[in-house]
Formats: structure tokens, C-alpha cells, sequence
């Protein structure tokens, strides 16, 4: 075994006795994802040389170089110990995500003013604890702490940035042995002119949550028991090079385990005292020192937060089932049953092992993959063969178990295989992943389940790693075992070396229960670039060219969606062309630059883009984003990448290697990556981040020069930046570190001072107060459940009887920068896309898991308050979650003091909260509740305040027409009958719109696009109605309230009365149409000025019930009876009815053509046409008749029908009176008079022709 030849040398007998399983950490144990060589204690002159080539052996102790860690992914490590007869892991665990992503360079603060990701201080802060140079404080602990195998009551704060457990005096780091010291920033630190060093301790309340909190970001499910905090702020090296803020955190929990984690807040890079970071202890091999460079502490971390490390010391290994992976959809179960027996597997992909290529491998029940058939029912010794065995012994499955494998190319096994392997190799990529799993197998003779599992995992660049990941092992077993790698050339074997049931709790990579070895490939460096896959297109290279590229999915980048790009060969991509020779200033361009200068490829370089909907390098993109964005569950769906390798400047002074990566996924969700290697300074000009169109988003990396791009970074991984440039919906605002928790009992309400303004209705609160009971009020309201009130600011997300009896838990946040006013902004861009809203304070509420009274279930919903920069804008928004319905009495909404602004969400209970919304979101409730918003100016006015009253003033560009009568404009169309006038003249009169009304006060205007409409169809509104003799006369006016005088803009003596009115005319003609030969069939006449317009028509029928009208083309036989109705639109039917004075034909389209036939003469039928009835005349809004069809002799055969008709007022008396012939009177004509009282409404004429 390639280790095993420096342990002699380097352990002496009762060392190796000591340390029992710890034995093959001595092995020169590397950590090839930390890049530094962990000896625990010995020199690194005693580890094996260099692996270089594939046939070398290259586990993961010798893959890798002993340069000092310097990334997220970097300064990764185990630290393990011992106590008697327990063993006891000090992990650092390697992969987690950062909640809070940051730029290099910004101070991070949470909101208390401390830089995060610090602890703010609780309620029982002890401030200024340590004051003199080099002293320390004895601090007696509230509960015992066990650090490693020994447990402690006290401890000594030092000034100079250490914990200590027996009284030590140095005014700096100093070399101490076989000593217990905790020590986030050991160097000589002093407070002449600044600083605070302070401790706190808690067993519950808001420092214990806060620990809750951040534990179970790095480790799910934590719940801490005790916290211990000290704090070193605003500190100064000696000599002063500016300010230092640390922490040192001491967490437990109910089972016994214990985590140190060290914050780092801004630190110097420079200082001229010795310093050191990391653990003591009294066996020295469990020693940890953070290798970063001093400045560094602030940026670097082993959890994947920037600026935290995190180390467990005591109590089992937090999660070492996470180490096994889940089965994928194509598992096979049951592979192996019997005995002793084996399967053989055909592998979709060659597997390469120390230089020998397989293509099938053989799966066996005793717990080894071989690649030759091996039948043995125990582990016994052969030499020089080939074999993966992750725990050979004799295994059965007798009572229980199942031995199943399961292989992939592509899905959700391989997305595993990417995430697992970027926990410790950050920037691989699985292109294969062979799995095989014994579960709950049984030891022979049975001693307890045992499960366990060897991952195979390949990539493009032909590297093999071999995984063996551990469950439950029992700790003893009768039969012999042996765990680890054999070869055909033996001095390439690795054994693991620790005790049976240790397995599942050693590791060799930071991650308990899992050890990782490479069998082929050249050494895997951490990289910050995406692979460049062999199927990448080449860029066609011309200086300063743009390459259109087609996209195979659109991108959306700040609410844009894009199908297409432009690939810029001077180190940028836009959406539009843009032409290039090198970087100028650029404006109001959606445009990424990962680093836009003058690029060329005259010597050497190569530059390519790849684009990617499955396969290894959508995984690593979803894993990526995973990381940088913990929040998210998001999946990449779409990934592009483009890459400038080993290209140069102009002028050429270098290699210079930088790539940019599309990422998208679902919600149209979208992220950008900016990965950069090493590369000279530019001595040009140049640009690295993004812009968009409208200039309301833009980031520009600021580093000195283009050589440190390669080490700045916003997620803490050095070469690396990350943004989202679409936010995907989240419904909820997350509980960031740092949320308040008020004291909770029932009817409790909280004030908060708020850190800006918020602008309610028109008025500004600088203070709210949170109700338990599920709703803000800007004055304290104590109510035990709902009660209906009025005259009251309250914002209710859920105003119910709600308690914390049994669980739950009631927050606040404030923000003015960071995640929570990214969100906001995203948010509310999304759902009121025209605004151009950018967030500048946000307050989140959040009731989570709580219960009504009486309790039936868990409750969780939120309430978000944002606010513009000048407070000018603000919105609401109400978030629900999965609701029980609530028994008692509820309400969810807004209303305001003056009760003009209420709203009540309209669910049938609260357990249909989360599935209403009025932004089509589920769950999601959104109000703008500004002053100008309710108002809704339209684009050619503008919000302002005048004498305490918003309103639409006209903007600048709008040009006030009619200024005499406010530019109104009537319309008289039938019954539809309204006037709308300049709402923003009316305001700057001092007539705001809500004092203003007809002459019914209940009748408002409706604003219309910068317009107040007033309707008054008929008799509604107050309308007058006028009848003359030619004419009716609708009457009304827009009247201004008289006795306004609070919060109105209008003086007292000031009063509007702007009348008007739309006229119709009683009388018109009409020539009928038919539908078949219709000529002008509706008329609707258009008079000037206010006079209003009604429409007649003449419809021909052919039953005497006027059901079935002509349509179409129609014959029509002479003597054939047809029905003739003339119907009128547009009046009111209950004033009006229709009387037919004359109804005539003519052979043609001319109603006063010479030769005609009458068929009505003044209302009644005419005497000498038999066959005309006229069936309804003067008592609706419709007359009939009819006749039988006939042509012109020797003219036609065809002729027009007209008639001329009025209306007449039906409360005037009878408006038609029955036709009577029983005088005998004829007129000159011999046509039949009847003598009768006529209507004294008289009549204007016109004429529609219809073809018979």
C-alpha cells in the first residue's frame, strides 16, 4: 500500500495505540479539494511524492499539490480525535451554500450593523468584558462544553483573539503545545482608540434561535441547546492597520454535539505581528490552522459561507446518512441473491482503472466489485488482481437486505453524481455514474443491519473516481473484512484503515462515512470554468467581430426574453450588434461583459460556445446555481457557455482565459456566471459585469487591474461571479439571520421602529406595531381575535385568534440592502412590469407554523411591506402557505382611517388562502397603497400634493386644450349617454375628482385614461328630461361638493357647475331595407354639437308573429303576404313609442320619385290596397304592418318601400288614435281622412331604399 511506507517513520508504537482507527490519517492524507497537505501534526517532508501519471497511484491522498488553501471550495478539511474507547469526529463539512451571496470589497452588515455573517448581540450582551492590553476574563459557562473527549465549565476570554481553558497571558500569537485553545484571530490586538471585545450565553431566547438559525442553514434540522458568543469589534492590530471585527461561536445541542464556527468581518490583509486561525489541542494531531492569507478570512470558508468556518468537536457526526446516494429510475433490485454469488454487469461506458480499461464488471454478494468472475463467501488475500471492495466479508441476506446497482449517462443519477462530487472536487463534471448498494444486509452470524454502497463516477477529461459510501455498520464481526482498493500491481492497494463500526464515521474528505479515491486521469484541480465539451463551436475570428448565435432556448435577462445573441470576440455578449475594436462607454444596451477590452488571436487562443438542454453540463449548472443560491430548488433547463481560452490582449503582454455561462431553468429563471483564470493586467481599457437597456440594472466588477479578477469574487469562490438576472416567483421572503422574534403571549403587539418612512394612503408612519393576532396597525390596537372596526389604518394579512402555544414562531425583518431588496425589487418589477420600481426598504412579517385558537392545524403566512428611495411608492404584498380552515371569526385585506381604501380578500375560508390570488399567483396578494397609486395617473400626468391633497396634475408635455370648460367632450348616443373632461385641469383648479359629481352627489366620474367620465344614461343621475315640439332634451351637470373643506384643494367659496345636455330629434324617415338587397339598412344620424343620435331600421319578416326575419337570398312571389317592422334603438322604451305617419313604394331608389304607391297614409292603411294591415302603430318602441307583394306594371320588377315615421312622448296621451272611415271623406285624391286628435310632435325626414 503506497501510505502505509511512511507511517513507521512517522508514528511511534504507543502513538499508533493511541489513536486507534485514527491510524491511516497519518497516510499523508490530502485533501485534494482543500489543495494543502493535513498531516495532524507530522511534517509534511514525510509524505509520499507527487502522483503524475495514471499508473502511479493516484488516490485521493496523492492527487493533489501542498499549496495553502485559498478558496470556498479550498481549506476544506477533517480533523479527527479520539477519546477512550469512543471515537469522535471534528468535521468540516465541505459543499454547503451561502444564504448570502456578497461582493468582494462591500462590508457585509446585518441589522444590527455588524458585519455578517456575524451574530448580533443578544439581550444579554457583556460589553466591554476584556479592556487590558494582553488580559483575559474568566467566564463561567451556564452549561458544560466538551471540546474533544475533555468537558469544561469555564473559560478565559483573551483580549488577543483566543479562548482558552486554563489562564494564558500573551500579548500575541505564540507556538503553545499540548494546549486547548480556540482561536479565531490569535495576534496582538489592542483597543487604544476603538473597539469592544464581548461575550453573551444563552439558553433560550433570540440568541439561541439565531444560532438555530445558522446551524440549520449549514446542517438541516440543528436545534441548538447553549450558545456561547465572543466578539472582538472595531479592534486594531498593533501597529493600527485599520479595523478588525471577528467571532468565535460555541454551539451544542440536546445530543451532545458541539460546533465552533469562526465569523470573520472585515480583516486587514497587512499585520505586522504573527498571527493564527484555527484549534488547538492537547494531542496536537488534532490541531487546525486556516492556510489563507490574512485577508482572506474574511472571504474564505469550509461551509460555503464567505467569511465562516465551521468544525464539530464533540458528539456524533451531524449526518453521515447523507453520504449514500439515493437510487435513480432505472435501479435493478435484487441483483445478487444467492450466497456467495455474484452478477455480471455490462457497463454503458469503458471504465478505466489504473491504466486498464474495462467493459464489464462483476457485482458480488460479499460486498467487492471485481472485474474477472470471483466466487468466495469471505474476504480472503489475493494478490495481484484487480478489485473494488468497499466491505469485503462474509454478507447475507437470510432474514432481510438487497443488493441492487443502476447506471447512467444522463437524469437525475448522474445530477447527483455532479452534486456529489462538487462537495470536494468544486468544478467537475460526471459524464458516468456506476452505483451499486448493499442494504441492510446481515453479517454471518447476524450482528445488525449493514448498508453501504461504491460509486464509480467518470468525466469528460477521462478522470475515474471511486466513492465508498457508508450507513450503519455494526462494530463487530466475526469473519475477516477488508475495506479499500486492490490492483494487479499490489503497491498500488489502498486499505482504509479505521474499526468496522467506524466506517460509517471516517472519511478521507471531510464528509463522514465516505472515503473518495481517483484510479484514472490526470489530478483533478478545482476550477472555477465550466468544461469546454468536445462538441463546442469555434468562434469565426475577425478583429473586433460580433458572431449572431441562435439560442435553443430563450433567455430572459431583466424581464427581456431573447432567442438570439451576439458573440462578441472582445469579451462580451449582447442581443443586438454592436461593432467593437476593444471597449468604449456604453449606454441603455442589454449587454454582458465577462471582460470586454481588445482581444486578439494572432499568436495563439482559441474561442468557443456550447450550448446544452441535458447532460453533464446542465448538471453542473443546476448544482451551481443550487450552491450560489441556496433559496432555490431551482433545475436548470438551458445552459450556455462561452469560453476565451489562452487568448491575448492588444497589446499582447500574456495568456489571458476567461468564460461567461447562460444558465436558465424553470419561471424563466435566469443566471449569469463570469468564471476568470489567471491573466495579466490589461494596459488597455476594459469593463467586467453587465448593463440593460434601460439602465436600471448594472453591476461593474471594480478590481484594480484584470490580474485580480481571478481572485475577487461575490460567492466567496475566488475567480468566480454570479448573478440572477431573472428571479423566478418565490412566493415566501426568507427568515434571513438576523430577524427579530418578539416575545410572543397571547394578544402580544410589538412596536417597531421603522428605518424608513412608509407611506400609507397618503399618510407617512414612521413606527407600526405587529399583532400576534395576524395584522400591523400604526397605533396599538389589543384585540384577543378578528373585531370588526372602523376608522383604522390596519393591514391585516391574517387578523384571527392566533397563539404559539405548541409551536410556531412570529418575525420581523427590516432591509435597505441585500437579498431581501433584490427580492423586493424583482418582485414587484415582475408584477407591475411598467414602473420601473426599485426597492429601497423592505419590512417581511412572518407567522410561521403557528395555530388558531382553537389550534387545528399549522398556519404560515407573511406579510411584506416596500417602499421606494423617497418613500414615494409602496406596496403591500401578502403571502399565504398551505391554511386550515379557521373555525373563528377572520378577516384578510386592508383598510384605511378614512375608510375611503378597503379591500377584503373574498375567500370561502382560510384554508382557500394559498390558492386565491390577484396577481396570478397562488398564495400571493400584491396592493400598491401609495397616495398616487390608487390614484393611477395616466403617462401624460403626474402625482403631486397640493394643500395636503394628491392628485393628477397635466405634465409638463400635456397641453391643456378647452382650458374654459376643461376641455369636456359630450357624447348623445342613444341611451349611452356621457361627458368626460380633462382631469388633470380640473385639479390644478382646485377641483380634485372625488369632490366632484352630477346632479345626483352618489353619481362620481370614472378616471379613463387621464379623463374623468361622468355617465347619465336616461333618468339616472338626476338627468332632466325636456320635450319640445321637434326635440327631446336630456339635461344634467357636474357640481363640485359645497361645503368641502377637509383635505381638499377647493377654497370655500369655490363651487363647480358645469351643465350640458344632449338633444334628439322626435321625427325621421326611413326606406326599408331587405337583408338580401339591403341598401343603407340602419341609419344613425350624427348632429352636430351636443345633439344625440338614435338609430331606426326597417326589418322585413315573413311570419305575422315577426319571429323569422328574411336572411339571405330570398324569392318572393307576387300576392305573397310579407310583415314590415320599424324598429328604433337608442331611447328610452318606457318614454317613446314609434308612429308610422306614411309608408310608400317607388320603382326605384328615390323616395320622391313621381310614380309611387302608397301603402300607409297618415297612419292609416291605404283605401285602395286591400291587402295592407297596419298591426301595431303608436304604442311601443316598435310599429308593424304588412301587405302582399305586387310589381310596377310596365316599370319594374322590383321596387324600394319607405316610410317616415316620429316618435312621440307616451305620457302626452294616446299617440296613435284607431283608423275610422265612417264619414266618407276623401281628400283631393280620393284617399280616406279620418278625423282625430293628432300629436303636436312634428318631424324631420330622410330615407332607406330596400330592393323588392
Amino acid at each position: 500500500m503506497s501510505g502505509s511506507r511512511h507511517c513507521a517513520s512517522c508514528l511511534q508504537p504507543d502513538l499508533l495505540l493511541r489513536m486507534g482507527y485514527l491510524l491511516p490519517l497519518c497516510l499523508a492524507v490530502l485533501l485534494f479539494m482543500s489543495g494543502m497537505t493535513t498531516t495532524y501534526g507530522l511534517p509534511a517532508s514525510t509524505l509520499g511524492p507527487e502522483a503524475t501519471t495514471v499508473e502511479e497511484a493516484t488516490t485521493v491522498e496523492e492527487a493533489t499539490t501542498a499549496e495553502p488553501a485559498t478558496t470556498v471550495e479550498e481549506a476544506t478539511t477533517v480533523g479527527q480525535a479520539t477519546t477512550v474507547g469512543q471515537a469522535v469526529a471534528m468535521t468540516t463539512i465541505v459543499g454547503l451554500t451561502t444564504t448570502a451571496p456578497t461582493t468582494v470589497g462591500q462590508v457585509r452588515t446585518n441589522s444590527e450593523g455588524l458585519p455578517w455573517p456575524l451574530f448580533p448581540p443578544g439581550p444579554d450582551v457583556v460589553s466591554h468584558a476584556v479592556t487590558g492590553d494582553g488580559s483575559f476574563t474568566a467566564i463561567q459557562l451556564s452549561q458544560p462544553l466538551q471540546y474533544f473527549s475533555r468537558v469544561y465549565y469555564q473559560l478565559y476570554l483573551s483580549m488577543d483573539g483566543f479562548l482558552s481553558f486554563t489562564p494564558l497571558s500573551y500579548d500575541t500569537f505564540v507556538q503553545i503545545p499540548n494546549t486547548d485553545i480556540i482561536a479565531p484571530l490569535w495576534t496582538d490586538l489592542d483597543m487604544y482608540t476603538r473597539g469592544n471585545v464581548s461575550y453573551e450565553q444563552a439558553t433560550s431566547g433570540p440568541l439561541l434561535q439565531t444560532a438555530t438559525d445558522e446551524m440549520s442553514q449549514m446542517f438541516p434540522d440543528f436545534s441548538a441547546s447553549w450558545v456561547f458568543v465572543a466578539t472582538w469589534e472595531k479592534m486594531e492590530f498593533e501597529p493600527d492597520m485599520g479595523e478588525v471585527t471577528f467571532q468565535v461561536v460555541l454551539v451544542s445541542d440536546v445530543q451532545g454535539r458541539t460546533f465552533i464556527l469562526m465569523n470573520y468581518g472585515p480583516v486587514p490583509a497587512v499585520n505586522l505581528e504573527q498571527w493564527k486561525a484555527g484549534l488547538q489541542t492537547q494531542e496536537n494531531y488534532q490541531n487546525f490552522t486556516i492556510q489563507v492569507p490574512l485577508g482572506g478570512l474574511t472571504t474564505s470558508t469550509n461551509v460555503g459561507t464567505p467569511g465562516r468556518w465551521a468544525f464539530q468537536v464533540s458528539g456524533a457526526p451531524f449526518g453521515s446518512s447523507w453520504t449514500l446516494f439515493p437510487p435513480g429510475p432505472a435501479v435493478v433490485s435484487h441483483a445478487v441473491t444467492g450466497d456467495g454469488a455474484y452478477t455480471q454487469i455490462q457497463l454503458t461506458q469503458p471504465l478505466q482503472y489504473f491504466g486498464r480499461f474495462y467493459m464489464q464488471l462483476y457485482l458480488s454478494m460479499d460486498g467487492f466489485l471485481s472485474f474477472t468472475p470471483l466466487s468466495y463467501d469471505t474476504f480472503v488475500q489475493i494478490p495481484n488482481i484487480d478489485i473494488i471492495a468497499p466491505l469485503w466479508t462474509d454478507l447475507d441476506m437470510y432474514t432481510r437486505g438487497n443488493i441492487s446497482f443502476e447506471q447512467a449517462t444522463s437524469g437525475p443519477l448522474l445530477q447527483t453524481a455532479t452534486d456529489e462530487m462538487n462537495r470536494m472536487l468544486p468544478g467537475f463534471t460526471a459524464s458516468w455514474v456506476f452505483v451499486a448498494t448493499w442494504e441492510n444486509m446481515e453479517f454471518e452470524p447476524d450482528k445488525g443491519a449493514v448498508t453501504f454502497q461504491a460509486v464509480l463516477v467518470s468525466d469528460f477529461q477521462g478522470r475515474t473516481f471511486i466513492l465508498m459510501n457508508y450507513g450503519p455498520i455494526p462494530a463487530v464481526n466475526p469473519e475477516p473484512w477488508e475495506a479499500g482498493l486492490q490492483t494487479q500491481e499490489n503497491y498500488q492497494n489502498m486499505t482504509i484503515q479505521v474499526p468496522l463500526g467506524s466506517l460509517s464515521t471516517s472519511t478521507n474528505v471531510g464528509i463522514p462515512g465516505r472515503w473518495v479515491f481517483q484510479v484514472a486521469g490526470p489530478a483533478f484541480v478545482p476550477t472555477t470554468m465550466f468544461p469546454v465539451a468536445p462538441f463546442a463551436s469555434h468562434l469565426p475570428l475577425y478583429d473586433g467581430g460580433s458572431f449572431p448565435v441562435q439560442l435553443d432556448q430563450p433567455f430572459t435577462y431583466f424581464g427581456s426574453s431573447y432567442t438570439q445573441l451576439y458573440f462578441a470576440m472582445d469579451g462580451f455578449l449582447s442581443f443586438e450588434y454592436i461593432s467593437s475594436d476593444g471597449y468604449y462607454p456604453l449606454t441603455n444596451k442589454d449587454l454582458i461583459a465577462p471582460l470586454w477590452t481588445d482581444i486578439e488571436t494572432y499568436t495563439r487562443g482559441l474561442i468557443t460556445y456550447e450550448q446544452a438542454t441535458d447532460g453533464p453540463l446542465l448538471q453542473l449548472a443546476t448544482y451551481v446555481v443550487r450552491r450560489y443560491f441556496p433559496k432555490s430548488d431551482f433545475t436548470a433547463s438551458w445552459v450556455f457557455i462561452g469560453t476565451w481560452d489562452k487568448v491575448e490582449f492588444e497589446p499582447d503582454v500574456g495568456e489571458v482565459t476567461f468564460q461567461v455561462v447562460l444558465i436558465s431553468g424553470e419561471d424563466d429563471a435566469s443566471y449569469i456566471l463570469m468564471n476568470y483564470g489567471t491573466m495579466p493586467a490589461d494596459p488597455e481599457s476594459w469593463m467586467a459585469g453587465y448593463m440593460t437597456a434601460n439602465n436600471g440594472n448594472q453591476y461593474i466588477i471594480h478590481t484594480p487591474s484584470t490580474s485580480d479578477l481571478s481572485k475577487s469574487t461575490n460567492v466567496g469562490v475566488p475567480g468566480r461571479w454570479a448573478f440572477e438576472v431573472n428571479a423566478p416567483f418565490r412566493l415566501f421572503f426568507p427568515v434571513l439571520p438576523g430577524a427579530v422574534h418578539p416575545v410572543t403571549y397571547d394578544d402580544n403587539i410589538f412596536v417597531v421602529q421603522l428605518s424608513q418612512p412608509f407611506s400609507y394612503f397618503g399618510r407617512d408612519y414612521t413606527q407600526l406595531f405587529l399583532n400576534m393576532d395576524g395584522f400591523l396597525s400604526f397605533e396599538p390596537l389589543q384585540f384577543d381575535g378578528y373585531a370588526i372596526v372602523s376608522n383604522k389604518d390596519i393591514i391585516a394579512p391574517l387578523w384571527t385568534d392566533i397563539d404559539t402555544y405548541n409551536r410556531g414562531n412570529i418575525t420581523y425583518q427590516q432591509a435597505t440592502s441585500g437579498p431581501l431588496i433584490v427580492q423586493a425589487t424583482a418582485e414587484i418589477r415582475q408584477m407591475y412590469p411598467g414602473l420601473g420600481f426599485t426597492a429601497a426598504w423592505v419590512f417581511v412579517g412572518t407567522w410561521e407554523k403557528v395555530e388558531f385558537e382553537p389550534d387545528v392545524g399549522e398556519v404560515t403566512f407573511q406579510v411584506v411591506l416596500i417602499s421606494d428611495e423617497d418613500s414615494d411608492v409602496s406596496f403591500i404584498l401578502m403571502n399565504y402557505g398551505q391554511i386550515p380552515n379557521n373555525p373563528e371569526a377572520w378577516m384578510a385585506g386592508y383598510q384605511t382611517e378614512d375608510n375611503a381604501n378597503q379591500f377584503r380578500i373574498q375567500a370561502a375560508s382560510t384554508a382557500d388562502l394559498s390558492g386565491t390570488s390577484n396577481v396570478g399567483r397562488p398564495g400571493r396578494w400584491a396592493f400598491r397603497v401609495d397616495a398616487c397609486g390608487v390614484l393611477n395617473c395616466s403617462a401624460n400626468e403626474v402625482c403631486v400634493a397640493r394643500s395636503g391633497v394628491y392628485g393628477c396634475a397635466c405634465a409638463n408635455n400635456n397641453p391643456r386644450f378647452n382650458p374654459d370648460n376643461f376641455d369636456a367632450t359630450e357624447i348623445c348616443d342613444g341611451t349611452n349617454r356621457s361627458v368626460s373632461v380633462s382631469r388633470c385641469q380640473l385639479f390644478e383648479a382646485g377641483f380634485p375628482a372625488e369632490v366632484l359629481h352630477l346632479n345626483d352627489p352618489s353619481c362620481k366620474g370614472v378616471a379613463e385614461d387621464g379623463r374623468l367620465v361622468f355617465h347619465f344614461d336616461d333618468n339616472a343621475c338626476g338627468s332632466i328630461l325636456e320635450v319640445n315640439s321637434t326635440n327631446f332634451i336630456y339635461k344634467n351637470s357636474i357640481q363640485s361638493f359645497s361645503g368641502v373643506e377637509s383635505r381638499s384643494v377647493v377654497s370655500r367659496d369655490s363651487w363647480l357647475n358645469l351643465n350640458f345636455s344632449c338633444v334628439y330629434p322626435l321625427i325621421q324617415s326611413i326606406s326599408a331595407p331587405m337583408t338580401f338587397q339591403a341598401v343603407n339598412s340602419v341609419i344613425s344620424k350624427n348632429l352636430p354639437g351636443a345633439d344625440g343620435t338614435y338609430q331606426i331600421r326597417m326589418v322585413p319578416y315573413s311570419d305575422a308573429s315577426f319571429t323569422s326575419p328574411f336572411s339571405g337570398t330570398v324569392t318572393l312571389l307576387v300576392n305573397q303576404q310579407v310583415f314590415i317592422a320599424v324598429e328604433v334603438d337608442g331611447v328610452d322604451s318606457q318614454v317613446f313609442s314609434t308612429v308610422l305617419d306614411n309608408c310608400w313604394a317607388t320603382p326605384y331608389n328615390d323616395p320622391n320619385y313621381y310614380v309611387r304607391w302608397d301603402l300607409i297614409i297618415q297612419e292609416c292603411p291605404n283605401a285602395k290596397d286591400g291587402t295592407v294591415q297596419v298591426l301595431q302603430n303608436g304604442l311601443a318602441i316598435s310599429s308593424h304592418f304588412s301587405f302582399r307583394m305586387f310589381t310596377f306594371t310596365g316599370v319594374s320588377d322590383s321596387f324600394y318601400l319607405h316610410c317616415r315615421v316620429h316618435l312621440c312622448q307616451m305620457n302626452r296621451g294616446q299617440c296613435a288614435l284607431p283608423c275610422d272611415d265612417d264619414d266618407g271623406d276623401e281628400d283631393d285624391d280620393g284617399h280616406p281622412i279620418a278625423r282625430r286628435r293628432r300629436s303636436l310632435d312634428f318631424h324631420d325626414s330622410t330615407s332607406i331604399s330596400m330592393k323588392f
